[in-house]
């Protein structure tokens, strides 16, 4: 899907107690940022549907995840089916919906067709008792409940049939906070927090994952002697030409080596490729942390793929060494201390200079806001938001591609 199309959509991360991405939640906004009100009621719920459904299918169609998707009410209320199969979706209904009779016979309505409900925000009110016993999952935001009592205020609700996630999770306390509580699935930042960051020396695997880049960051660097250098290293060899030859590359025909994949590709993007997945193999950090590096990573390329100002080679590059410190827990200096890479790559990574140094800030900014707050996110941010999208997609085929 092109980012300038009008459905501009964002998607946030939900993972499971394990940190195995479990589904994802799909925000929507309308092109031209205008009110139903002002676009007129019923026109307007057509449109949100529409958009919905295009957009659901081609996320559905990219990801092969459970998607939680935001829902109107006016939709709700409308007697309207959708056209889209439900095994894979799950309804978000609003915080502040109001839950009475009307309410429960529309959730009847669309369960009955085999659709399953989430209740956004969920702050324990007694008023939403009767909606429990007919909804699937029960978001909880963990930075508005961080009082003594949650623990009494879910044990009123705990045994409840309902699934419960932990939405704006911020920091691995937040997180164990509520896997001891009971929740099964977190939405939210901590996914990204490093535990500690050991500024005084390299640990080994980081080390390895150095030598990688310095040897083949060099600029004079030609096609055999990268192939050389590949050839040395089993897995990177077989996992690189997993990545070239899968959905992600979406090339014509089938690449059968390295010399072939450089002279095809381009040699900048062979070596971003090689440093990524050194740096996948070589980190001890959890699936998502990776997922969130590779991601930042893309979208940067995605965006940079837009101007005239860079290269995306040189933006995916910036991107993914912004991760390190998210993937050894090491200061990011301290590991390009062992590169040679261009002042231009060092300077918009480590304080964020020049028009890379720019890119990789505003993505930094907007991914942040998707994962914890997409509410925040300004009309400006649309080219952002469509790049994080497609960043997305590309992540899921590429991780795909190299776990089998």
């Amino acid at each position: 899907m092109n980012k300038q199309n009008e459905i501009l959509l964002a998607s946030q991360p939900i993972y499971s107690k394990h940190k195995r991405l479990f589904a994802y939640e799909l925000f929507f906004r309308h092109a031209e940022n205008i009110s139903a009100a002002e676009y007129g009621e019923e026109m307007a719920t057509t449109d949100v549907l529409v958009n919905m459904c295009t957009g659901l299918s081609d996320h559905l169609d990219n990801n092969h995840r459970p998607v939680f998707v935001n829902f109107p009410a006016d939709i709700l209320y409308s007697d309207v089916s959708l056209p889209i199969a439900p095994e894979n979706i799950i309804i978000e209904l609003p915080a502040g919906l109001q839950v009475d009779k009307q309410t429960l016979d529309a959730v009847q309505k669309f369960k009955s067709e085999g659709f399953r409900f989430s209740l956004d925000s969920y702050n324990f009110a007694p008023c939403y008792d009767s909606l429990l016993e007919v909804i699937d999952y029960v978001k909880v935001d963990a930075l508005a409940e961080q009082n003594e009592n949650t623990q009494e205020k879910f044990n009123r609700v705990a045994k409840r049939s309902v699934v419960w996630v932990a939405e704006r999770v911020e920091t691995e306390a937040q997180y164990q906070k509520f896997l001891d509580l009971g929740f099964a699935l977190f939405q939210g930042y901590f996914i990204a927090e490093p535990l500690q960051i050991e500024g005084q020396s390299l640990k080994q695997k980081a080390k390895i994952c150095a030598n990688t880049l310095e040897s083949i960051s060099h600029a004079d660097i030609d096609i055999d002697k990268l192939c050389q250098i590949v050839a040395q290293n089993p897995y990177l060899a077989t996992q690189l030409l997993k990545i070239i030859n899968s959905p992600a590359c979406a090339l014509q025909r089938t690449i059968s080596s390295l010399k072939e994949a450089i002279i095809y590709l381009g040699l900048g993007t062979v070596k971003n490729w090689i440093i990524m997945l050194s740096m996948l193999h070589d980190s001890s950090a959890k699936e998502g942390t990776g997922r969130v590096v590779l991601t930042r990573a893309k979208a940067c390329e995605e965006y940079a793929s837009t101007t005239v100002f860079t290269t995306p080679e040189k933006a995916f590059l910036v991107g993914l060494l912004s991760g390190v410190n998210l993937l050894f827990g090491i200061d990011n200096e301290l590991f390009l201390k062992h590169s040679s890479l261009h002042e231009e790559i060092t300077s918009a990574v480590l304080l964020r200079k020049g028009f890379l140094g720019q890119v990789l800030d505003e993505i930094i900014r907007t991914e942040h806001a998707i994962m914890q707050n997409p509410s925040s996110l300004k009309r400006d941010d649309d080219g952002f938001i469509g790049s994080f999208y497609l960043a997305t997609n590309w992540v899921e085929k590429a991780l795909n591609s190299i776990s089998d």
